[in-house]
């Protein structure tokens, strides 16, 4: 059975103007695979009629540090109120957008320490007194991802675009 520590949740970014959903979802597994994180699209939700629809995107992103430990990022997008609009030949979608965070570091995920008793107690005193400075430095690195991957995305709405 795997343990999972968060470490941060529920840290988010709101837009209230012009976007392309496609290129929001692409600007996220972009940073994951150049940052060596795994990028699964858990749930996709589109639902409403053309004057207002509702989008929910829940994708979860991994990088295994260890045999033991792993990194994730769960990421969830949240549109309403959202509608089709033509800017310069491109179709964009005006409405609100939240992107949420919440940052987790999953132990033992394969379940080899949990299948015995005394073997997962030996692997907790490890962790808690022996090992605690690397559990740190994993806490750390996820941290500094988080916030990369939370400033690549406001730098991303801030930035703007280039012509091809």
């Amino acid at each position: 059975m795997a343990y999972v520590d968060y470490i941060e949740r529920d840290i988010s970014i709101s837009i209230k103007k012009p976007f392309n959903t496609n290129d929001v979802y692409k600007e996220i597994t972009r940073w994951a695979k150049k940052h060596r994180y795994t990028p699964e699209e858990r749930t996709y939700q589109l639902s409403g009629e053309r004057d207002a629809q509702s989008l929910k995107i829940y994708l979860v992103l991994e990088k295994k540090e260890t045999d033991y430990a792993k990194i994730g990022i769960d990421v969830t997008l949240i549109g309403s109120d959202m509608r089709n609009i033509k800017i310069k030949n491109k179709v964009m979608q005006e409405g609100s957008l939240t992107i949420s965070f919440s940052l987790y570091i999953k132990s033992d995920y394969e379940d080899t320490w949990s299948r015995k008793n005394l073997a997962r107690f030996l692997r907790e005193f490890y962790d808690k007194f022996i090992g605690s400075k690397r559990v740190e430095s994993y806490e750390k690195e996820a941290k500094n991802d988080l916030y990369n991957l939370k400033n690549a995305l406001k730098d991303f709405f801030r930035a703007p675009k280039l012509k091809k």
